[in-house]
């Protein structure tokens, strides 16, 4: 049986810890979802690899169930312009993930930053994480992943109030760059609401493959049901409804999104950061749930 990574579930205890005792509840917030941005960075990777290894499969198995109809021409014909759309696909993903690795870098000097005495220095390290970020904007805004265009999907920009902070850096930062880095986290549900819809597709792709060659014809043939048989089919009909939750990191990157609105405004509470980890965790869950079979299986 598969297990959930422990990183988010230990970070739950560790944010709601930090916020219950540091001496100033206003700073604690911003260390709290700087902590949980970094853990959403890193749960969102994992659904990005997935992503790409669910796209893989399927790929092959479209290929696969062609290749008998093909002469030997049609077939290097094929695989030539089914390898090429895969690699335009992979080289988005790995933008995407290193889209959200600067936001990592952006939260953790956020971070830094919730500290009365933090030095006016850590507002150009910010300024010059955001340059990366921005370098990567364009490409990935104007992407389209399947046949969905990123841009026809990104929220509405909601409003970056900020609320008066002992920590002037941190106070200057937002009202610098807030509104930019809404934005930031806005492109990223488009990216993983987009991503849904295609993980979605290339799951049913692959479990329709392996329902039929796994599931049901071993089970109607006049041989013997091969070992394993009713674990391979609980995990065909655990995958086919977990992929029906794909847009758990959309969920999540919404909830991020509006969670630093939040905080910037002095909204944010141990209610509001309890939510976002719980759609943190999701992400998380459904990776291990909509992962392949392991090798030779």
């Amino acid at each position: 049986m598969r297990t959930v990574p422990p990183l988010v579930r230990m970070v739950t205890i560790l944010l709601l810890l930090s916020l219950a005792g540091c001496v100033s509840a206003r700073l604690a917030q911003f260390s709290g979802f700087s902590q949980a941005g970094v853990a959403y960075v890193k749960a969102s990777g994992t659904f990005i690899d997935e992503a790409g290894s669910a796209a893989i499969r399927s790929d092959s198995a479209v290929l696969l169930q062609a290749r008998p109809n093909l002469s030997k021409e049609q077939r290097s014909d094929q695989l030539d312009k089914h390898n090429a759309r895969l690699k335009d696909r992979l080289l988005i993903l790995r933008k995407i993930k290193r889209h959200g690795k600067l936001l990592q870098d952006y939260f953790e000097v956020l971070g830094s930053m919730a500290d009365s005495k933090a030095p006016e220095s850590l507002g150009a390290a910010a300024q010059g994480v955001y340059d990366s970020i921005a370098k990567l904007t364009p490409t990935l805004k104007n992407a389209t992943i399947g046949s969905s265009p990123v841009s026809a999907v990104i929220p509405s920009a909601v409003p970056i109030v900020v609320a008066s902070l002992k920590a002037k850096t941190l106070e200057k930062e937002l009202r610098d760059r807030g509104p930019l880095i809404e934005r930031e986290l806005a492109l990223q549900e488009a990216l993983f609401t987009v991503l849904a819809q295609e993980i979605k597709t290339d799951l049913s792709i692959e479990l329709n493959r392996r329902e039929a060659e796994e599931v049901i014809n071993p089970f109607i043939s006049g041989s013997e049901v091969p070992n394993g048989w009713a674990t391979t089919r609980e995990d065909v009909l655990n995958t086919t409804v977990a992929s029906e939750s794909a847009e758990a990191a959309a969920q999540a990157a919404n909830e991020l999104r509006l969670s630093f609105q939040k905080l910037a405004a002095n909204q944010f509470d141990n209610n509001a950061l309890s939510s976002l980890i719980a759609d943190i965790n999701s992400i998380l869950d459904l990776t291990e749930k909509i992962k392949g079979p392991p090798p030779g299986e």
